[in-house]
């Protein structure tokens, strides 16, 4: 009975509650930090490219081959495109004795790949092709030599003027391909040119140098007489090589008003 009491009494003395907000405050704003004069730290890490571990059902063979013969122990490089391209996987075979390469267990997908074998044989260029599940895809490769040296000249003043001084500089380089396959010239220092002048220019330096550390060398001429002269290049250990430089030309003379200027 005190049990009904009490409940009747909380039931006529408890007062109701107030009805839910119908709007929530906004927030106070963010406080930003100043990090205007805070001194930023690299953290330390290293990029990396996708891999992917899925195996697929695709093969990729072929062989490498250079002047008709297979290049045993070459490099085969493949690369996966994911995405926009901007993300890759990168994988590298070698070719047996026969110069055979075959690839298993690839995913269809977008590839390059390309073969070579340092320091002489490559390819100026990658294949790049889509490739489906369950594809089979043969991709040979003919490798080009590179090797040998390239001489580059130039002269200056172009064309050389008559009785006067010119310089007389070269570039001696060498074709190699790079353990990543890359082709690309070197500079050769420390060889020796000798230079034997042709009828019509004369040397005015020492007719053997040395080249410097990037593969350079400069001599000093003169033209004698209005002709197109050849000089003869010869690399220690090579072949001479005959170069005809552009012809010579006299001296010219304008007269402007009471100046007189000459070129």
């Amino acid at each position: 009975m005190s049990l009904v009491c009490l409940a009747t009494a909380c039931s006529h003395d408890v007062k109701s509650l107030p009805p839910p907000p119908t709007t929530i405050s906004p927030p106070e704003p963010a406080q930003l930090q100043d990090f205007s004069g805070t001194q930023w730290i690299l953290a330390s890490g290293k990029a990396t490219t996708t891999t992917q571990s899925v195996k697929g059902t695709s093969t990729i063979n072929g062989q490498v081959t250079s002047n008709g013969s297979p290049v045993p122990g070459a490099t085969v490089v493949l690369e996966h495109f994911f995405g926009d391209g901007s993300s890759t996987s990168k994988s590298t075979f070698t070719a047996n004795e026969m110069g055979n390469y075959s690839i298993t267990n690839v995913v269809g997908g977008r590839y390059r790949v390309h073969a070579f074998q340092p320091p002489t044989l490559g390819t100026a260029t990658a294949q790049v092709f889509f490739l489906k599940n369950g594809d089979t895809k043969t991709v040979n490769f003919t490798l080009n030599v590179y090797s040998g040296t390239t001489l580059n000249w130039a002269i200056a003043p172009n064309p050389p003027i008559v009785q006067q001084s010119s310089a007389l500089g070269v570039v001696l380089t060498q074709k190699t391909v790079k353990a990543d396959g890359t082709i690309s010239s070197v500079a050769i220092p420390g060889a020796q040119i000798t230079l034997a002048n042709g009828s019509g220019i004369t040397l005015q330096s020492p007719a053997t140098l040395t080249t410097g550390s990037s593969g350079t060398a400069q001599w000093i001429v003169k033209c004698t007489v209005v002709s197109k002269p050849t000089v003869t290049f010869t690399i220690s250990g090579a072949a001479p090589q005959v170069i005809q430089l552009p012809g010579c030309v006299n001296q010219t003379t304008t007269t402007v008003g009471s100046t007189t200027t000459s070129r």
